[in-house]
Order: C-alpha cells, then structure tokens, then sequence
C-alpha cells in the first residue's frame, strides 16, 4: 500500500476535532504548571492511549529529584504551586496586584522557593546589566529586570543576598515579535529556574510587558519623590522527590523480528501548542491508525508503531536507558513538538534533519510526504521551512548512539511561544489534522515498507540529493563531498527494510549513481604532530546521549571552559564518535559539518575537549 493510499484512508480516519479536543485535555491539567497536575495529564494520556486499543500502555515511572541521570539528563526535583502573589504595598495604588498564580499560572516562576508564611515585603532595585552592579546594592531587595530571564540573575542575587527576582524579558523574533507591543499583555514562562534543585530561598515571578512598563515608570517616580517602592511577595510551593511519567502504547507489528517506528512528543509544559498539541497529535495518530487496521482499512504493518510522550528530553532519555530492547529494535524515529498553531500565532511549518552523522533516508521521506500531502489535500496555505539540525527539543533521539534516525516537526518560533499566550483559541484543528496526516503516514510506510514505496523513495532520494549536494557544494567542496557520502550511505540502508532481492539491486544502483568524491587535502589532518596529539586513538562513548554536564561538581564545572547543554558545537564531535573512527577522522567530520576552516586548530580544540569527557567518565579511549 504506497503512501497515496494511505493519505486516502487516513483522511477518513483522522479527526481534527478529536485532536482538538485531546489538546484540551492534556492543557487542562499541563497549564498549572506543577508535578501534582502532570500527574493527572500522564493518566489522562495512557487513559486515551487505552481507549484508542493500544497495547503496552505503560507509565514508566522516571525520578524527578534534581540528582538522578538518563543519560546525562536529570528531570528536577519535584515543585508543587499553591500560591504566588506578587503586590505594590509602597506607594499606593489602584491596582496594587502585579503577579497571580492562580489567574496566570505562567506569572510564578517554576522552582520558585516559598516565602515566609505571610509572605516577604522588600524594596525594588533595576538591575539590566548585572555587571554593572554591586552585589551588596542588592541586598534585602527585589531585583527588577526588563533585559534578562530570571535564571540569568541568580548568581548576583545569591552572592548580593537578594530575597527575590521580577522579570518581564521577552526575546523577538523577526517577522512573528518584532517588539513588546506584539505580546504586551502576555506573560512569558520560565521553566530553567535554578533547575534541577532550588536550593536557595529565591523566588521568582514573570510580569507581562504592560506591567513591567509600569513598574519601571513606578520606580523613576518613587525616585524623583524620594519614597521607596516596596513590593510584598508571597509563594506558597513545596519541593520534594517525586515521579515525573513517561507514557507509550504500542500497535504491534505482524513480523516476528520485533521492530518498530517511535514518535515522542513532550509533555509537561503550560502551553496548549507547545506541547499539548503535540502529544494530542500522537494521540489521534494512535487512535486513527489502529482503527484503521483493526477495521482493515490498512493491512497490519510489519513493524510496530510505538507512540510515547513525557518530560522534553529527559522523558525521552529516560524511556530510551529504560528500554535498550526497544531501541535496538526502533528502525526510524519521528518527534512532534508544536504542530498545531493557528495562522493568528505566526508560526511557519519546520521540518527539522537529522544530525549529519545520522543521514538517512527519512530526511529525504519527511520532505517528499509533506510535499506530496500538499497535492493530495489541496492544503497550500502555509510555509514550510526545512531546517538543518540542531538541538531544539527531542530531536536528540537523532544521535547515532541510538540507531534511529529521527524526523522533526515544529512550528516555532511562534507569537506564542513560552507564554501565557499559548491558549487554546490559538490552536487549529485543520492544522492539527494536516501534522497528524503528514506524520500518521510517515510512521505508517516505514512500518510497512512495500517495495513500490521504496522505488518511489529512490526516486525521490536522487532528485533531493541532486538539491543537496549543490546547495552544500556552494557553501563550500567539503560539504558537498560530504553530504554526497551520506546520502549514498543513508539510501543504502534502505536494504536493510527489504527482503526483496530485486528492490536491493535497484538501491544498490541508485547509491552507486551518486558522486563519491574525497575531501579536499587540507583536510586530511596527516603528519606525525597530529599522531603525537592522539588523532589514531578511537574515543567510546560511555554516557549514552547528548551532554549537559548534570554529575559534574561546582568545581569540575569551574575548571571546564565547556557548556555542551543545548550545544550544537559541542555534541557534534561527539555524534560522529560511533567506536571505530579515530579522533583526526571526527575532527574532520565535524568540522565539515560545523564549516571549521583552520582544521588544525579545531583538531586541537577537539582533542582537549575529549581529554576533558575522558577525565569525567564520559568517554573512554581506546
């Protein structure tokens, strides 16, 4: 059954409304923002994924205490929010109210730590450059900031002995927040809050643009007048060891082999398109796929299709250290994270690729799907933007340690994003149906890889290699060599999907028609300096997944001069690291991939970063 086929089942099948309506459920409890309503998000999820007939419907239970790793991830420690008020006492005012966890959840700052009971009063102080700023003017005070998130003044705070921080920080971004005004009544939310573990008494809250403005014009006039501005605070929240869920079901292939496709989807967050539409996606994938078989509309896939949903990367580290069977049996992956924002939210259509080490054919299936939904549906009205990796979500499933290539789908940036404006009225069931559509049928054909689809895939790999390889090449020969390389290896593990011997005689053709040519000579990192360096040792990975240094000390972390966390640069090397490459052949795969052009100097910087992972269990050599 080739992909039209399935487009044509699955239109019959796939709900928009019934997504609406799984966003719904998923916001309802995600919008609080605190680990007691996450709970009840997790049931209601693995209670759909029942309902939709799935099998293995699990809740993988992962320890969200700020100290234990997946990989190298560590979910916070549990935050509970009864209360977060945040008022002018000093002057007078009509409207004293600034902060209210109740009214706007996103207005207390998670991890907050509580307050006195009665709350805490203490005098305002601006701090936008807190370089400039002494910390003992910071003391006993409340740190204002426009210019910055709150996470960004803690060491000030903490060093200066401030009792708390306001921020009304929003970033832009062109085209979608071309200033404050765009969002000048919302409030933008922080999950990054002195994480995994507050173990100060700070506390912070986050005011919309509108209230900032007038607390700033506050301040300049308590200043001309000679009075102090006094804001009192009270936050009610508790810290403990908890449970955050991982939450997947499964429809189970027809061959023995046991393997299967994976789509994850984060949960956990306040907004209702980042990520509740999501994980609602998944959801009505699982309920419209598995009718669809059991009604046999489509034949049982070979493999199985295994949705999953929980905390952003670290639930995804967590379900993949918990399950090394399943994974070693996952042939390809697909994340969706914000897939259905309205026209009003701004936000185009991005198709993310997999890391260049992990090149497969899925990053030739996802853009030719998408396009070919486009003449199937007649649905052209909204823009699509493909994207080369970069570490933006659970997308770390692309690192090749794991062996599934993954695919991405988001819709971000958007007017919304991370704010109290991320409602549901800026939802779209119409483009809930087109994601659920696009990657129903992209987990669904390699599940079921037929070889006509495969013919078609072939075709489509030439022409998009064609496209590649002269858009690489013009950015300069060595990628263009290297992009080559990797589209021949990516169409030849199509063999691996086949137990047709024809189909593998066509994919072996059509990879040998691809252009194979060496890097040019500087970068070939030969010379004997290079081998006393240690560019013939093999590095090994030990921690599985992209890093964050979440086990190292304050003093190893003082003598590192390296932040890998949601670092591109810093975890590429250690994609290409794979056990059998030496440390000058990963030096030169990353610096073709990064655009380094003094190869020499980024080998050297290279070697002392791995020395560094050797030295703290993260790597060993061989």
């Amino acid at each position: 059954m080739g992909y039209r086929d399935v487009f044509s089942v699955l239109q019959e099948y796939v709900s928009g409304e019934r997504c609406f309506r799984y966003v719904e459920g998923i916001h309802s409890t995600d919008r609080w923002f605190n680990f007691r309503m996450f709970e009840k998000t997790a049931g209601f999820c693995a209670e759909q994924m029942e309902k939709a007939g799935l099998s293995e419907v699990e809740l993988l239970p992962l320890r969200a205490d700020g100290r234990t790793p997946y990989g190298d991830w560590v979910i916070p420690k549990a935050w509970d929010a009864r209360k977060g008020v945040l008022k002018i006492v000093s002057p007078s005012v009509e409207d004293p109210i600034l902060a209210d966890y109740e009214k706007i959840p996103q207005s207390l700052v998670m991890y907050s730590a509580p307050t006195p009971a009665g709350g805490i009063s203490a005098e305002v102080i601006i701090v936008d450059d807190p370089k400039n700023v002494e910390p003992e003017s910071v003391k006993g005070k409340i740190i204002f900031t426009s210019a910055l998130k709150p996470q960004a003044l803690v060491d000030l705070a903490l060093k200066g002995g401030a009792v708390g921080i306001v921020s009304d920080f929003f970033p832009m971004y062109e085209g979608i927040r071309d200033s404050r005004q765009d969002v000048y009544d919302a409030v933008r939310w922080e999950n990054a809050f002195k994480a995994p573990v507050n173990d100060s008494c700070l506390f912070a809250f986050s005011l919309s643009p509108r209230k900032g403005d007038y607390l700033r014009e506050l301040v300049k006039k308590c200043e001309q007048s000679g009075e102090k501005l006094v804001l009192s605070a009270e936050v009610q929240t508790e810290f403990y060891d908890g449970v955050c869920y991982t939450v997947s079901g499964l429809i189970p292939g027809c061959d023995p082999s046991g393997e299967e496709v994976f789509i994850y989807g984060h949960l956990y967050e306040p907004g209702a398109n980042d990520n509740a539409s999501g994980c609602a996606t998944i959801l009505e994938i699982a309920t419209a796929l598995n009718k669809a078989i059991n009604d046999g509309r489509l034949p049982r896939p070979r493999r199985g299709i295994r949705f999953a949903m929980g905390w952003e990367c670290g639930g995804s580290m967590g379900y993949v250290h918990a399950h090394p069977d399943r994974v070693e049996k996952t042939v390809a992956a697909m994340v969706c994270d914000m897939v259905g924002a309205s026209e009003k939210d701004r936000a185009d259509y991005h198709l993310w690729h997999n890391t260049l080490s992990n090149w497969s054919y899925t990053d030739t299936l996802i853009l030719a799907l998408e396009r070919e939904y486009r003449r199937f549906s007649g649905d052209n009205g909204y823009k699509t933007v493909i994207d080369r990796f970069s570490i933006a979500t659970d997308n770390i499933l692309s690192d090749p340690i794991f062996g599934m290539p993954t695919a991405a789908i988001l819709m971000y940036p958007a007017l919304s994003y991370h704010s109290s404006y991320d409602t549901m009225d800026l939802v779209d069931p119409k483009v809930l149906r087109r994601s659920a559509m696009i990657a129903g049928t992209y987990l669904y054909t390699i599940a079921d890889f037929r070889p006509d689809d495969i013919r078609w895939l072939l075709s489509e790999i030439k022409k998009h290699a064609s496209e590649e390889i002269e858009k690489r090449s013009a950015v300069s020969e060595a990628q263009g060599c290297l992009i080559s390389a990797l589209f021949r290896s990516g169409c030849l593990s199509l063999k691996d999907l086949t137990d047709d011997e024809d189909v593998k005689r066509e994919i072996d053709a059509v990879a040998g028609e691809l252009p194979l040519k060496p890097l040019p000579a500087e970068y070939s990192l030969e010379g004997d300096d290079i081998k006393e360096k240690g560019g013939d040792l093999v590095p090994v990975r030990i921690v599985k997944g992209t890093l964050n240094f979440s086990q190292l000390t304050r003093e190893q972390m003082a003598e590192s001069k390296w932040h890998p966390s949601w670092n591109d640069a810093l975890n590429t090397p250690l994609f290409w690291a794979d056990g059998k490459r030496t440390m000058r052949e990963i030096a030169v795969m990353s610096a073709v991939e990064l655009g380094k052009t003094d190869i020499k100097a980024y080998f050297d910087e290279t070697m002392e970063y791995f020395r560094f992972l050797e030295k703290h269990g993260f790597i060993k050599f061989i």
